[in-house]
């Protein structure tokens, strides 16, 4: 799994993935060299993208579109 990762140099994309619930295997993740889009993951809770972002250092923008804001 991703749970050991704790550096990408580069962005990270999560877009249309309607089955992803959660991004447990991320909670690792110290820093990010690069943007962060969570776009479009109709099951995923912004508040868990919230949670993960509070912890990890970004050094490019920020973008979370079209996630669950219900939970």
């Amino acid at each position: 799994g991703l749970s050991s990762l704790t550096s990408i140099h580069g962005y990270l994309k999560l877009q249309g993935n309607d089955g992803l619930t959660n991004i447990d295997g991320l909670y690792s993740l110290t820093n990010i060299d690069g943007d962060v889009l969570f776009y479009d993951n109709s099951h995923l809770c912004r508040s868990e993208v919230n949670v993960l972002i509070a912890g990890v250092r970004v050094s490019g923008t920020v973008s979370r579109v079209g996630n669950d804001n219900s939970c």
